[in-house]
């Protein structure tokens, strides 16, 4: 090679590297780079991703531009990039629980086992505000009486009184904030006497709960050494006395905890209007100090049609109470009620007397097109009886991915009209309950195919023609391209 051959070469190696420098996410391959990777840096965000992935694809450049003011950041924050699809990564992916893409996963100190949840922003500025709030202490220190007082003026602020940073009890503290820095703002002082003026004098070490609603105050009666404990106090207190359904920050984040948790919910509608309504509302609260089975939630019926409408409730039925037990596929309601008969509707739904309510539409008198219509009190003989292979389709009026459904639904339904073992049908999911708990309804549309031997089989395709029939042909019992009409698809 000639001089000015090897300076040729030597400029593009330099430009290579330079421009490999300029990719600030760290590309991981395996379980061996990646293990490597969390044990060389003390904060790291993996996003496990996968090529075709439009979500992915609008990720990658707001990512890649936030990786760089993260690596300044003290502590540094390192973001990486790991092709889920990739034969190497996919052991990965499966330790992590990816199910969906991008999935994004924080992990600390080099710790493996047990990474967190990335719940912030997908664009690049709150993607660095979110991990830089993250990678920072949990809790802050407050050093004067002014910023006491700022920060007890926040929705929800938690606040522990220390006489140091080497106790017991201030390791479980912060240790509880970083579990649950998503959901408060954590601050601590090491002197009481900042607190004077916010709160009567407190015993050192304390924890304390501030809020601007309900009970101004609270303070952690439990052991400090005992994060579980402090922890559970922390996301128990924090809800409103009665959770109401609508857009107010502290009744959306209850309302998240509330929905997201198997326990049966007791739901009381009424009107702004109602003349009972300061007496309707003190009956749901005093309901947690007698059953603590019950979850509570009360609804403007005025501003909250959609959730009339799920539950089975109109305007008219309101002032009414609706136990909701969804482990057990079951409603149970009052409708046209009254505060003073809600003790004994939870008691009776306690001891096992209440019966289980069913919303249905009325069934059509004639139903005899390609597809039928299945409505809660026509379930059972049209869709789980044995011996037939059935398509249902669960859907929701107001659905566009649903509209967009109808008509090749319908053309397969045409397809197979004049089959004896095939049915396809549908049902309004908005306006009938589906009384079988084993059909899960997530989302619109929701289609499951039940065969011949009552076997639930979820499809999961493309919504085409062609991939509907060539799922019920290979999925169903008793049947076959053969058996089918001779249409050609």
């Amino acid at each position: 090679m000639d001089r000015r051959s090897s300076a040729l070469f030597a400029a593009v190696a330099c430009l290579c590297v330079g421009l490999a420098a300029a990719e600030d996410v760290i590309a991981v391959s395996g379980s061996l780079q990646f293990e490597t990777v969390l044990k060389d840096n003390s904060f790291v965000v993996a996003e496990f991703y996968a090529p075709w992935c439009g979500h992915c694809k609008k990720l990658a450049p707001e990512y890649e531009k936030a990786a760089g003011p993260l690596k300044k950041n003290e502590p540094p924050v390192t973001l990486i990039s790991v092709d889920a699809t990739q034969e190497d990564n996919k052991p990965l992916a499966e330790k992590y629980g990816v199910q969906g893409f991008p999935t994004l996963k924080i992990f600390k100190g080099g710790d493996a086992s047990s990474p967190a949840e990335y719940n912030g922003p997908r664009e690049a500025d709150g993607i660095v505000s979110y991990l830089q709030k993250q990678s920072g202490p949990a809790s802050a220190e407050l050093t004067s009486k002014d910023a006491v007082s700022s920060f007890v003026q926040q929705e929800v602020a938690v606040l522990g009184i220390f006489k140091g940073s080497g106790s017991a009890e201030f390791k479980t503290f912060t240790s509880a904030a970083d579990v649950l820095r998503d959901e408060f703002d954590f601050a601590h002082v090491f002197d009481a006497s900042l607190l004077e003026g916010e709160a009567e004098p407190q015993a050192n070490p304390s924890v304390l709960m501030f809020k601007q609603y309900d009970a101004p105050m609270l303070k952690f009666e439990g052991q400090l050494t005992k994060k579980d404990e402090l922890t559970e106090w922390m996301n128990s207190k924090s809800l409103p006395s009665l959770v109401e359904l609508d857009q107010k920050p502290r009744n959306r984040a209850a309302l998240q905890k509330i929905f997201n948790a198997p326990t049966p919910k007791l739901l009381g509608f009424a009107a702004k209007e109602d003349s009972n309504l300061a007496e309707f509302k003190k009956a749901l609260t005093d309901v947690p100090s007698t059953s603590a089975a019950l979850q509570v939630v009360f609804i403007e019926t005025g501003a909250n049609a959609q959730a009339l409408q799920f539950f089975g409730i109109e305007a008219k039925d309101a002032p009414a109470f609706v136990i909701h037990d969804q482990n057990n596929n079951a409603k149970y309601v009052s409708f046209k009620t009254s505060p003073s008969k809600l003790p004994k509707f939870v008691s009776d739904y306690e001891a096992g007397k209440l019966e289980k309510h069913i919303k249905s539409e009325t069934p059509p008198k004639k139903n005899n097109g390609p597809v039928k219509i299945v409505t809660a009190n026509t379930f059972e003989e049209l869709v789980t009886s044995k011996g037939q292979n059935t398509m249902i389709e669960f859907y929701a009026p107001w659905c566009g991915h649903c509209k967009s459904l109808a008509p090749i639904y319908e053309e397969v339904g045409e397809y197979y009209k004049k089959n004896k073992t095939v049915t396809i049908a549908k049902m309004d999911a908005t306006a009938n309950d589906v009384p079988d708990g084993r059909f899960e309804v997530k989302g619109f549309p929701t289609l499951m195919l039940v065969d011949g031997k009552g076997d639930i089989k979820p499809f999961e395709g493309d919504r085409t023609k062609e991939d509907l029939v060539k799922f019920i042909e290979e999925n169903s019992v008793g049947v076959s391209s053969s058996a089918a009409t001779k249409e050609e698809l």
